[in-house]
C-alpha cells in the first residue's frame, strides 16, 4: 500500500504504457489606495471618519431588496441575511435573541447574533435619508446589548460570541455609526453603547482562547480587530490590537494556501471568499498607511492563477466542496488571467497554458481554448483527488467535472447547508453525490488523518493528449486508481480497482440539467446537450452488471439531488454503473459529438486539427486498447495494458 510519507520522496513514474490514451462569498468594496478622497488618518468627524474615508469592507450589499426588506423590518418582519429570504414576525420590545428559524437554525442564529438586520436598515437610510430606519437599527442594537449582559438569557447560546459572528457584528456596529454620520443623524446614547461594545469585542477578539487559528474565521476576527483599532484610535490598546492582528494574519497566510497558491479549505466559494477577504484587508491597510499591507499584497498575487482555473467557459465558478453555484466572483483588482476568464476574453490576458497540474493540492485542469473567439464553446475538464485540510471537504476524490459548448456536462451538486444529520446535507457531502467510484454504496470519512490515502500521482502533457492519474485508498481493503486521458472532446476514464474481498463497485456521473437522456443501457448512454445539436455519448467497454438513471431516488438508491442555494434542493439525473467482484475495471469513453457525429480530438494549440467519426471508435479487449478513429492500430491513441504488481510498486513507492 502506498502512503503519503513515501509520496514526498518518490520519483514520478510514467504510466503511458499502462493506459495510453472544481454562500458564503463576501462582496468587497472596490479599494483604491490612490483615491482622491482624504486618508483615514486625515479626517476628523464625530465618529472619527466618514463612510468613504474609512474605506473598509463592511460586507454590505447593493441589493434591490434592501429597501423592501428594511420596510418589512419596520412592519415587524425579521430579515437577518440576504441568503435567508423567509421573513419571521418579531416585536422589538420582546425580542427573542435565542430563536431558531429555517432548516439551518445555526446559520440563522449566526446572522441574527451578528445583527444582520442592521445592514438592511442602514442601507435603506443611506438610500433614502429617512432616519426612522436608523431609529429601528439602534433599537435592535440596544435590545441585543441588554440581552448580551443578561447572562441568564445569553450564556447558553454558543453563537453570541461565535468567532465569525462576533467579527461580523463588530463591523455592523461600525457601519451603523458611519451611516449615521453620512446622513447627519445622532443618538448619543447609542453612540456610547456601541463604543463600549466595540471595546468589549476587541477584548474578545484578542483573547487567544477564543481565536480560531488556521481557518478563515480567524481571518475575519483579525480584520474586525483592525477595524476596531483604527475606529477607536484614542484607546490605549489600539497599537497592541494592530500588532496582534498583524502577527496572526502572518500565521493564517502561511497555513491558508499551499506552496502552489491553492486555498486549503477545499471549497471554491471559500477560496474566493478568503482571497477577497485578504484583498479587502490589504486595501484598508493601504488607506491607513499600514506597512503590513505590502506583505498581504505580495502573497495575494500568487493566488489568482489557481482561481482563474476554477472559472469554467460558461463564466460559472466550479462548485467544489462547501460551495453554492456562482455566476461570477466579482473580484476587483484581480490578476490579468482572472480578468480574462471572467470576461470571456474581453479584458486581461489569457493563462499561459491550456492545462495546469497542482499535485500538492490535488487538482488538474485542462481547457480546449483560451482564444477570445473560442473560449465560450471550449471543452474544460477538472480532475480532483487529494487534500491538505479537511475543512469544507466533501468525499469528492477522483471526481471529474466537465463543461463543453457553453454547457456543464458533469457537475458537483453543491452542499445544501451546514447541518450534519440533515439527509440532503449528508448526501451532498458524500461520495455518492460526486462523479467518482463508490464501494458497496458507501462513502468514506474525510479526516486529516485520512488525507494520506488519496491524491494525484502523475501527469503527462503529450502532443496528442493530457494524462493524469489519481488514487483513492479510503475504502478499507480497496485500492482505486483512476486514469484520465483528455483528447479534448474525447475523454477516456479507466478505473482500475483491486481488493481481496468481493464488493459492488459503482461508477457515478451527476448530470447537469442541460443534459437530457436520449437512451441508456449497460453499454452506452446518450445525452442531448440543451438546445444545441451536440450529443454526449458515454460508452462502457468493461463488464457492467447494471446501469441505471436515478432521479430523486430514496432509501438504498438515494441519488439524484443537487442544491444551488442555501436550503434549496432539486432533482437531477445520476448515472450509476455497477460491477461486482473482487477486482474490477471500468473502461469508459466519453465523446462530445456534433450533428454529423464528429469528435474533435485536438485543442487550439495543436498544429493540425483532428476530427474523427464517433462511430469509428472501438475497444480491443485482448489488447485492452481504446481506438479512436478509423485505421485501427494506425490511430491507437488509448492503449490500456493490465497493471502488474511491479508496476504498481514503481508508481506508489
Amino acid at each position: 500500500m502506498f502512503h503519503m510519507t513515501d509520496k514526498v520522496s518518490k520519483k514520478w513514474c510514467t504510466l503511458a504504457g499502462l493506459f495510453c490514451v472544481m454562500l458564503l462569498v463576501v462582496m468587497p468594496v472596490a479599494i483604491n489606495a490612490q483615491a482622491e478622497s482624504q486618508s483615514i488618518n486625515e479626517v476628523s468627524h464625530r465618529y472619527g471618519y466618514t463612510l468613504d474615508a474609512f474605506c473598509a469592507d463592511l460586507r454590505t450589499w447593493n441589493s434591490e431588496k434592501d429597501i423592501e426588506w428594511a420596510d418589512a423590518l419596520m412592519d415587524g418582519w425579521l430579515y437577518v441575511d440576504i441568503n435567508i429570504s423567509t421573513p419571521y414576525p418579531y416585536q422589538i420590545g420582546s425580542m427573542d435573541w435565542n430563536r431558531l428559524e429555517t432548516s439551518s437554525p445555526a446559520t440563522f442564529q449566526l446572522y441574527l447574533q451578528s445583527l444582520g438586520m442592521v445592514k438592511f436598515l442602514c442601507r435603506a437610510a443611506l438610500m433614502t435619508s429617512e432616519t426612522p430606519y436608523l431609529d429601528l437599527a439602534g433599537a435592535f442594537i440596544k435590545s441585543w446589548e441588554g440581552y448580551l449582559h443578561n447572562e441568564e438569557l445569553s450564556s447558553g447560546n454558543a453563537k453570541v460570541w461565535y468567532d465569525h459572528g462576533s467579527a461580523l457584528r463588530a463591523e455592523n456596529l461600525i457601519y451603523y455609526l458611519l451611516a449615521c454620520e453620512e446622513i447627519g443623524y445622532r443618538d448619543e446614547e447609542i453612540e456610547q453603547v456601541i463604543q463600549d461594545l466595540l471595546v468589549e469585542h476587541a477584548e474578545f477578539l484578542t483573547n487567544p482562547v477564543r481565536y480560531t487559528k488556521n481557518h478563515n474565521h480567524g481571518i475575519y476576527q483579525d480584520e474586525a480587530l483592525l477595524y476596531i483599532a483604527y475606529f477607536l484610535p484614542q484607546n490605549e490598546q489600539t497599537e497592541a490590537w494592530k500588532q496582534i492582528a498583524h502577527e496572526r494574519l502572518t500565521e493564517q497566510m502561511a497555513h491558508a494556501f499551499t506552496s502552489e497558491g491553492v486555498h486549503v479549505e477545499n471549497s471554491a466559494s471559500y477560496c474566493i471568499g478568503v482571497i477577497k477577504l485578504l484583498q479587502s484587508i490589504e486595501g484598508f491597510l493601504l488607506n491607513t498607511g499600514d506597512e503590513f499591507a505590502q506583505y498581504l499584497g505580495s502573497r495575494i498575487h500568487g493566488m489568482w492563477a489557481f482561481y482563474a482555473r476554477l472559472v469554467m467557459p460558461t463564466g460559472m465558478v466550479a462548485t467544489v466542496g462547501d460551495s453554492f453555484r456562482q455566476t461570477e466572483s466579482k473580484i476587483t483588482g484581480g490578476s490579468e488571467e482572472l480578468n480574462y476568464v471572467e470576461s470571456l476574453g474581453e479584458t486581461g490576458a489569457p493563462p499561459s497554458s491550456l492545462s495546469a497540474y497542482y499535485p500538492e493540492s490535488g487538482y488538474f485542469f485542462t481547457n480546449e481554448s483560451y482564444n477570445k473567439e473560442g473560449i465560450q464553446n471550449s471543452t474544460w475538464l477538472m480532475f480532483k483527488a487529494g487534500y491538505v485540510s479537511s475543512t469544507h471537504k466533501h468525499a469528492d476524490d477522483l471526481q471529474i467535472l466537465l463543461c463543453s459548448k457553453g454547457h456543464e456536462v458533469f457537475i458537483d451538486p453543491g452542499m445544501y447547508n451546514y447541518m450534519s444529520g440533515n439527509m440532503y446535507r449528508d448526501y451532498l457531502v458524500s461520495a455518492s453525490a460526486h462523479n467518482t467510484v463508490i464501494v458497496d454504496g458507501q462513502t468514506y470519512s474525510v479526516t486529516t488523518e485520512n488525507s494520506e490515502k488519496t491524491g494525484l500521482l502523475t501527469y503527462e502533457n503529450r502532443d496528442d493528449y493530457q494524462y493524469v492519474l489519481g488514487y483513492n485508498d479510503m475504502y478499507t481493503g480497496v485500492q482505486i486508481d483512476r486514469h484520465v486521458y483528455s483528447f479534448n472532446d474525447a475523454v477516456v476514464v479507466f478505473d482500475d480497482i483491486e481488493s481481496e474481498e468481493p464488493h459492488t463497485y459503482s461508477q457515478l456521473f451527476q448530470l447537469s440539467e442541460d443534459m437530457k437522456i436520449v437512451s441508456s443501457s449497460e453499454e452506452e448512454t446518450v445525452l442531448s446537450m440543451a438546445d444545441t445539436d451536440y450529443l454526449v455519448r458515454i460508452r462502457q467497454y468493461g463488464q457492467i452488471d447494471e446501469a441505471r438513471v436515478i432521479r430523486g431516488g430514496t432509501g438504498n438508491e438515494f441519488f439524484g439531488y443537487a442544491s444551488d442555494f442555501l436550503n434549496e434542493i432539486h432533482e437531477i439525473n445520476t448515472l450509476k454503473y455497477d460491477q461486482s467482484g473482487t477486482n474490477a475495471q471500468f473502461v469508459t469513453l466519453i465523446t462530445i459529438e456534433d450533428e454529423q457525429g464528429r469528435v474533435k480530438l485536438t485543442n487550439d494549440d495543436a498544429e493540425e486539427q483532428v476530427m474523427i467519426q464517433s462511430s469509428e471508435c472501438s475497444f480491443d479487449p485482448e489488447g485492452m486498447s481504446v481506438i479512436l478513429g478509423a485505421g485501427g492500430g494506425e490511430r491507437m491513441f488509448s492503449e490500456i495494458k493490465g497493471k502488474s504488481e511491479a508496476q504498481r510498486r514503481e508508481c506508489k513507492g
